[in-house]
């Protein structure tokens, strides 16, 4: 099958043909630890970091790195079907979703790596469906 693309973007070299010159697998660059915790924040307020982002209080940010040096990966993920003010939290592997007030989001952080975030307090629903995620971070491809 052959795709076309338009010449801008045939302009660019992206992360499958660096993949591919490289001899790598196509299933991706990142490593990905076992644990991993996706928090759902609006992207147009992330900064650099892959966990921090605008509109987090200093209290939600060392919760996150507390998590973290505890051996999670935390991502920030956003999800455009989602909005308001509360906060969704993905534990993976094992696919547990939370809806949470933001005033919880610290205290929750703190209760994952003591294995009590899937208390009756926070009440996680399992995922129903595959969660999919798409690299939006354009540090390689747009």
């Amino acid at each position: 099958m052959t795709v076309q693309t338009s010449p801008t973007l045939r302009a660019a070299k992206f992360c499958t043909e660096y993949s591919i010159s490289e001899g790598e697998p196509l299933s991706g660059w990142g490593a990905h630890q076992i644990r991993n915790i996706l928090i759902r924040w609006p992207k147009g307020k992330w900064h650099q970091s892959m966990r921090l982002a605008g509109g987090m209080t200093p209290g939600m940010e060392a919760a996150i790195e507390r998590v973290y040096q505890a051996g999670w990966r935390v991502n920030l993920i956003d999800r455009k079907s989602c909005s308001g003010e509360r906060i969704t939290v993905f534990l993976m592997p094992d696919a547990l979703a939370f809806d949470l007030d933001p005033e919880a989001l610290e205290p929750f952080l703190d209760a994952v790596p003591q294995g009590r975030a899937a208390s009756e307090r926070y009440g996680p629903p399992p995922l129903d469906a595959p969660l999919i995620l798409c690299c939006t971070h354009g540090k390689h491809d747009r």
